[in-house]
């Protein structure tokens, strides 16, 4: 994390000499990926669910969840309120690959819904819509179906030129829920060499460097 990212609580820490630890493994993590009107046309036609969220509601309750915690909900963006931290900085990572972190995912948690939504009604792009996965410990969705199948095969193929990935802190449940954002992938990209993989452990969140030497 870079020198900047810390919320005002644990940035006074830090100033005061102690110790700031990274956020524990979370319970829940939201992978978002925005995604092309031809791919809510397919993905739809399969069977996954879209769900219109209250933004309004959504957006007073990171307000609120962010001034629990000592926070300033529009630290980082100045139009949509954050309640927890950006891990790679407030730019994130630029051409990234998540094949190899959804396997990881896979081999912690359960994805345990799908759905797609609207984008961010501040969003530039009306146009492309948000695939939700849900990975968690509960129970998981049914993965010998179509709409499985081709939800790993839109991640495994091509890169993604922005991902942030945000650490939030323990909601009014307790769960601690990270959030991964990917977005501007152009529809058709053929897979290709990047030097950079998302990668997720027990240890939290990281960048892997990838060979670009073609097999």
């Amino acid at each position: 994390m870079e020198d900047g990212d810390y919320c005002p609580l644990h940035q006074h820490m830090l100033d005061e000499g102690e110790i700031v630890r990274n956020s524990s493994q979370p319970d829940v993590v939201l992978f978002k990926c925005k995604i092309h009107p031809g791919w809510v046309r397919r993905l739809e036609e399969l069977g996954v669910p879209f769900t219109v969220p209250d933004f309004a509601a959504k957006e007073a309750a990171h307000v609120e969840h962010a001034k629990q915690h000592g926070r300033d909900a529009y630290a980082i963006r100045k139009d949509v309120a954050d309640s927890g931290t950006p891990v790679f900085g407030k730019n994130g990572l630029m051409d990234v690959a998540t094949f190899g972190t959804f396997r990881q995912l896979l081999g912690t948690y359960n994805i345990v819904s799908v759905h797609i939504q609207p984008s961010h009604p501040k969003a530039k792009n009306q146009a492309m819509k948000v695939l939700v996965l849900r990975f968690s410990w509960g129970e998981e969705v049914d993965s010998n179906t179509s709409a499985y199948q081709e939800i790993l095969r839109f991640v495994a193929v091509g890169n993604w030129e922005h991902c942030h990935v945000w650490e939030n802190p323990p909601n009014f449940h307790g769960e601690i829920i990270h959030t991964v954002n990917m977005a501007h992938r152009p529809e058709g990209q053929k897979p290709r060499l990047t030097r950079q993989e998302l990668h997720f452990s027990e240890d939290g969140w990281s960048t892997k460097e990838l060979s670009l030497q073609a097999n």
